[in-house]
């Protein structure tokens, strides 16, 4: 069944892009593309597939739930779910959901060809005529649905929105969405086209709003109401907060009376070595709790305050006054091109100098003497974007779709180099708050290129 239809679904790119060209269109299968589940639904109501193909951890809707979604309004469609982490209870949950089979990243090409062509051999034929629907599946979803069109008037406003924003009026289909609710977060939102944000209801809580083009203009906004892990996210800074202030304090007493040791004495080579090794390791300690720390505060939403920033003057001063001379230490070709002109980030300026640093860091870090790193601040349609790219060790193929998560360090540097493993998780938080797109590209022996692209800040009053 070499003509059929296959959706895939994953927010990132990367492993889209590989199931496409190397799994799909090398046996004749037509691919079509979704970052989210909000998408592929609407995807699947307008196109109806002959197979989804879906990442389970999506922001959203995720792929558990887009089966779901999937069974109940067609329960022919198969969908297959992959993740990038395997247990029981996921599968039991997957299976639950009706899919025909489940991979763990990475999976074999070849085997998941064999699933693909299982799945659409135990399909019934499509009927010559497509179903009609998807309205009823918006309808009753627990989530605020609503869609306009190309001229921002209402076309969708599933019972959950209209409870949501207390509208009462029978009669809203094809009004202006701005007649008909007043929140300025989410008009904000669809102004200014952002996929992703939060929004603040009357009630004051927290939701996440996730925005999909439709076909033929107009936009699919998905609400959900994400005001208890904005709470637990809050507490859970707080107790990080408090737990690391207690810790602290001892581990300041224990390099106190290390560095007093040989005063009251004379200490053995022996000793002295492991008087050094127990003051490394209490830094240590002290420095992944300061990460911790930071991290924890930058999730919970502390430290909000933003303003426009001239992303590519701060990253020249940060390399002249600090890094030019780490990267000469090590004898390394260090080069900064930031273009001419640059337009403005709308950005808090403590996150984007520790963006910077923790980047430049690993790159003059994992870079061996004589090699090189490379500095570009560039502008990219209606983004900044900032790249480092080295000649150094390298990522594995297979752990790079971990490396932004929390204390995850690459095999190939873990007894080779001194670290947390929270730096690039830091970096992740703060282009995630700053509504910033981030990517690494490390091609086996050529080194590693990390990329962020922050939106422009458009001046309103101008």
């Amino acid at each position: 069944m070499t003509s059929a239809t296959i959706l895939v679904v994953d927010d990132a790119r990367a492993i889209r892009d590989f199931v496409a060209d190397y799994v799909l269109k090398p046996n004749g299968y037509h691919a079509l593309m979704a970052e989210n589940g909000a998408e592929a639904l609407e995807i699947a109501f307008r196109d109806r597939p002959d197979l989804i193909i879906s990442d389970i951890v999506m922001p959203g809707v995720t792929g558990l739930e887009l089966a779901r979604a999937v069974r109940k309004e067609w329960p022919d469609l198969p969908v297959i779910l992959i993740s990038a982490e395997g247990s029981e209870a996921v599968v039991q949950q997957a299976l639950r959901a009706g899919v025909s089979d489940y991979f763990i990243k990475p999976f074999d090409p070849d085997e998941m060809l064999q699933a693909i062509e299982r799945a659409l051999a135990r399909r019934p034929a499509r009927p010559a005529t497509a179903e009609a629907g998807g309205v009823p599946l918006l309808e009753a979803a627990g989530d605020a649905i609503l869609a306009v069109n190309g001229e921002d008037r209402v076309t969708l406003l599933n019972p959950a929105a209209r409870a949501l924003f207390n509208i009462t009026r029978a009669e809203v289909i094809g009004q202006p969405l701005i007649e008909v609710l007043l929140n300025s977060d989410l008009l904000y939102l669809l102004a200014h086209d952002k996929r992703a944000g939060e929004v603040i209801v009357a009630s004051g809580d927290t939701y996440h709003a996730l925005v999909s083009p439709l076909a033929g203009g107009g936009q699919l906004i998905v609400l959900r109401d994400v005001t208890p892990l904005k709470t637990l996210d809050r507490a859970k800074s707080d107790y990080v907060t408090a737990l690391a202030h207690d810790l602290r304090s001892p581990l300041t007493g224990i390099l106190g009376y290390v560095g007093l040791l040989d005063k009251v004495g004379p200490v053995n080579e022996r000793q002295a070595d492991y008087v050094k090794r127990v003051h490394a390791s209490v830094q240590n300690m002290s420095a992944l709790l300061m990460e911790l720390l930071e991290l924890d505060r930058i999730e919970a939403g502390y430290d909000t305050l933003r303003e426009p920033l001239a992303l590519g003057e701060l990253v020249q001063r940060l390399c002249r006054e600090v890094y030019e001379a780490q990267a000469e230490n090590k004898q390394l070709r260090f080069g900064v091109n930031v273009e001419e002109g640059m337009p403005r980030v709308l950005a808090n300026p403590m996150h984007m100098r520790r963006l910077i640093s923790n980047l430049l860091e690993n790159a003059i870090k994992y870079t061996p003497e004589h090699g090189r790193v490379a500095v570009h601040v560039y502008p990219d349609g209606d983004f900044v974007v900032f790249t480092v790219a080295d000649s150094g060790v390298g990522i594995p193929l297979e752990e790079q779709a971990r490396i932004f998560e929390r204390l995850f360090r690459a095999s190939n540097v873990q007894t080779d180099f001194a670290g947390t493993g929270l730096g690039l998780s830091i970096v992740k938080s703060i282009v995630d708050r700053h509504g910033g797109r981030l990517w690494v590209e490390s091609p086996p022996g050529e080194g590693t290129a990390l990329t962020v692209m922050l939106p422009q800040h458009v001046d309103r009053e101008a």
